[in-house]
């Protein structure tokens, strides 16, 4: 049996895909390649100006970034999660981005920014 040729996805599609896999590659330890995929669905993300899902991407490379204990990658992510949970009137996401932040400045040795931008 044939199959039908497929339409490339919709955007929206493409990037739950690509989270799920990414996901799936984090789960396997293959945080380089989770990493990169993240990064792809960061790129889709911003060519359709969705600010939630770019939030959502962001805390989730600081997160990985976190994982692998590189915590000035991460610091970056955060700073950025921060600036568009802010732009997205994201107060959840604002809130988990904050406290990411003082986990990294607690593994990482260093102080915690002491307020809010």
């Amino acid at each position: 049996a044939t199959w039908p040729a497929l339409d490339p996805p919709a955007p929206q599609v493409k990037r739950l895909l690509l989270r799920l896999r990414s996901s799936a590659l984090v789960n396997q330890g293959r945080y380089a390649d989770g990493t990169d995929v993240l990064r792809q669905a960061l790129e889709l993300a911003r060519a359709h100006g969705l600010l939630e899902e770019q939030t959502r991407l962001t805390y989730a490379l600081a997160a990985a970034a976190r994982q692998q204990r590189r915590y000035e990658e991460a610091e970056a992510w955060v700073e950025q999660c921060l600036s568009l949970a802010q732009q997205a009137e994201m107060s959840e996401s604002e809130a988990l981005a904050w406290t990411l932040r003082g986990i990294l400045a607690n593994e990482g040795g260093q102080p915690a920014c002491a307020g809010a931008s």
